[in-house]
């Protein structure tokens, strides 16, 4: 197709589902040269997923967070749908809340509103020093289930 001479140099891409229904509901094939379509940023339905994949597109999942730069789980093949926790950061739950702890977790929040506050990533951590997040998840071993947010 005369659009995937755009991007006969790209090999791995991130994008989020609404971008990849519009790829699926377009029937847009996927370029031969790419190796990884990242999804991210929101819930894929395994649905979306499926279409996807029909179509040549090698999608893997994540869970990113941006508190900590990025990704904190991912699959690691296309036809995989469980999320694995990259080995940089550590996590835990307590009461059905993620926890994280990694060298790339942010360091300070900021709030706008009618006051401005800055919060430490030590006020925002319990004693060990994990940071408690607005996630509610599951851990099984290496393998992360979001469960929705707080």
């Amino acid at each position: 197709e005369k659009w995937h001479e755009d991007v006969k140099d790209v090999s791995i891409t991130t994008i989020v589902p609404t971008q990849l229904y519009d790829i699926v509901q377009r029937k847009l094939k996927a370029p031969s040269n790419l190796r990884y379509l990242i999804v991210g940023g929101d819930f894929l339905s395994s649905k979306l997923k499926e279409g996807a994949l029909e179509l040549g597109w090698p999608v893997i999942r994540t869970f990113g967070m941006s508190e900590v730069c990025w990704q904190l789980a991912s699959t690691k093949t296309p036809v995989s749908d469980e999320l694995e926790i990259l080995p940089i950061h550590q996590v835990k739950i307590e009461n059905e809340t993620l926890l994280v702890k990694s060298p790339s977790l942010f360091t300070l929040e900021f709030t706008f509103g009618k006051n401005f506050r800055v919060k430490s990533l030590k006020e925002l951590s319990n004693k060990e020093g994990f940071f408690i997040t607005k996630d509610r998840a599951e851990i099984k071993g290496n393998i992360l289930t979001h469960l929705g947010r707080i």
